[in-house]
């Protein structure tokens, strides 16, 4: 909070015309990181490459998130003193092969909300997005550059809260739910649309609606959007399931 404050009473530091190669420099100063930054409409997005990555147990997922981490500090850092109206973060690190990359995507809305105290900590880590892909997925993360949308985070928020959090709580459904590799898709009019897999047994299908239940509803809450229903389809345009809200 302090932190937000000193930040705000400084004025313009870091000019919207020159927040590209201000955050690259501050990046390789303070974090000893090469990285390249553009911006998008209201997203900021921020890429670096970490080396090889030999293996994907949790001590090497965890430095790499420790990495993110200090990044991201840098980057709101320069988001609040600035003149810009970012609204969105992206910060994609990847290995040099491009095998497995890492995804985190956070509202500056909810991180001034968070700064001022006006929100817990366990609601603001569940507002944000991690998105991890490994070969041959993990290419198209990186190559994907768009602004976002504030309807796309609310649906990309629902499916980081399912993958990462809620299966994970009980080691049956995380097996499970990893198995679909479920993606957002899009949002057409009040529909949630999501990818998944092209197989999906009956059991995972009972699974995932009870989740997708839950957390769509929890998420509409938080940022006053309504969903109708919610379509989960293969890459092959396939209706898997059909939630009514």
């Amino acid at each position: 909070m302090i932190s937000f404050f000193l930040l705000s009473d400084c004025g313009v530091t870091y000019p919207k015309d020159d927040i590209v190669q201000d955050l690259e420099k501050l990046i390789k100063k303070e974090c000893k990181q090469n990285s390249r930054a553009c911006i998008l409409g209201r997203t900021l997005y921020l890429d670096m490459e970490v080396g090889v990555v030999k293996s994907q147990n949790q001590e090497t997922v965890l430095e790499i998130l420790r990495k993110i981490h200090l990044v991201s500090f840098a980057m709101v850092r320069v988001i609040l003193s600035g003149d810009s109206d970012i609204k969105y973060m992206v910060t994609t690190t990847y290995d040099v092969d491009k095998n497995i990359v890492f995804r985190v995507v956070k509202n500056i809305d909810d991180i001034k909300s968070y700064f001022c105290m006006c929100m817990s900590r366990s609601d603001y880590e569940s507002r944000c997005i991690l998105e991890i892909a490994y070969f041959p997925f993990a290419s198209r993360i990186i190559t994907d550059r768009h602004d976002i949308t504030d309807d796309e985070y609310i649906g990309r928020v629902i499916v980081s809260q399912i993958v990462n959090i809620i299966s994970r709580s009980n080691p049956i459904s995380w097996y499970l739910i990893s198995t679909l590799q479920l993606h957002y898709a899009g949002i057409n009019d009040k529909t949630l649309i999501l990818f998944v897999s092209e197989h999906v047994d009956i059991k995972v299908n009972h699974i995932l609606k009870n989740i997708l239940r839950e957390q769509v509803q929890k998420c509409s809450k938080k940022y006053n959007k309504l969903f109708n229903r919610v379509e989960v389809v293969t890459s092959t345009g396939k209706t898997v399931l059909t939630l009514f809200l």
